[in-house]
């Protein structure tokens, strides 16, 4: 019987003594720093953001600005115009293509933008604009379009849109 008593005390004793020794040894680590928030400012009203190929935070940016931001790790934000006037960037992505790639809610377009910032846009045939826009597994990007379609459009440009069954999807 006193084997039985003595094993239980020598389980806690020896779990007491690890907790002893993991506990000292967090005296010795480093302290974890208080997370640090740092804002930036563009020029305009961001919308859709989306990590790039480069390293940076692609964003559009709605309103008056009409434009295609870039902004850097290190918070240097540049502005590229998008070449139809009005066209209100909505949504970004990046591409499978090592491009971004934007719909324009007034456009009635899908653009494109190269890392270094040449605009290309490619006309929707409903003439509606697009709202969100994503990498399909297919290769290809895929949006909602205003007129109650899905849209894709290959990287090359390409644009097919299809209809929705629900007429009541219709905008």
């Amino acid at each position: 019987m006193k084997r039985l008593v003595r094993q239980p005390r020598l389980i806690a004793f020896s779990i007491a003594l690890i907790i002893c020794l993991f506990l000292s040894g967090l005296s010795s680590l480093p302290a974890l720093a208080a997370p640090s928030v740092t804002e930036f400012s563009p020029a305009i009203v961001p919308r859709g953001i989306t990590a790039g190929p480069d390293g940076n935070l692609w964003f559009t940016q709605i309103g008056t600005a009409n434009e295609i931001g870039r902004i850097t790790p290190s918070g240097r934000i540049t502005n590229f115009t998008i070449p139809t006037a009005n066209s209100s960037p909505e949504d970004i992505t990046a591409g499978p293509d090592g491009n971004l790639w934007f719909t324009e809610t007034n456009g009635g377009k899908i653009g494109r933008i190269t890392t270094s910032g040449t605009i290309t846009e490619f006309s929707l045939p409903s003439g509606s604009g697009g709202y969100g826009i994503t990498v399909g597994s297919d290769g290809n990007l895929w949006f909602a379009d205003a007129s109650g379609k899905i849209g894709r459009i290959t990287t090359s440009g390409k644009v097919t849109e299809f209809s929705i069954p629900n007429p009541a999807c219709n905008g």
